[in-house]
Parts: C-alpha cells; sequence; structure tokens
C-alpha cells in the first residue's frame, strides 16, 4: 500500500507476514511475490525491497527456516527462486 508519504508505506510482504505473525504463526517455508504497475512491464520482476528481506530474514531466524522467495512477472512466465539466505 503506497501513498505520497513514502517513508510510510506499507509492501504486501511485511503486511502478510505481520498478519500471519498476528494468527500465531510463526514458521515459513516459502513466500511468493508478484507485482505490475503502470511502470512495469509484464514481463519485469519486483524483488522485495530492503526492510521486505530484513523482515522475511527475521522471520526465517525465528522459525529457524531458510524461507523459499518466489519472484514472478504479472504474465508469470519468468519465475525466480532464491532463499533468504
Amino acid at each position: 500500500m503506497e501513498n505520497t508519504a513514502y517513508g510510510s508505506s506499507i509492501c504486501a510482504e511485511s503486511s502478510a507476514l505481520l498478519r500471519a505473525n498476528s494468527l500465531g504463526e510463526r514458521s515459513f517455508l516459502q513466500i511468493a511475490i508478484i507485482a505490475q504497475t503502470e511502470r512495469l512491464t509484464t514481463e519485469e520482476i519486483t524483488a522485495p525491497c530492503g526492510p521486505c528481506r530484513q523482515m522475511i530474514y527475521e522471520f526465517a531466524q525465528v522459525g529457524g527456516q531458510d524461507i523459499e522467495i518466489i519472484i514472478v512477472n504479472a504474465r508469470k512466465n519468468k519465475v525466480i527462486k532464491t532463499k533468504i539466505s
């Protein structure tokens, strides 16, 4: 969720992790990211921003899992799989 106060924007990744945490979930195996905006072509991918990477890393430490990050473009024909480590 973006607004003109960019520093207070909330990314989907952090929102999903915080919601799961509020429901008592602490261990995650994977997180998938797909994004499309007017500025991005359907061929481009969007990786997690630095603060989201840090949050994913810290959840990995708490849950004892090396969380897999799956990044997909809007056309769903380009997939990158990596680990938070």
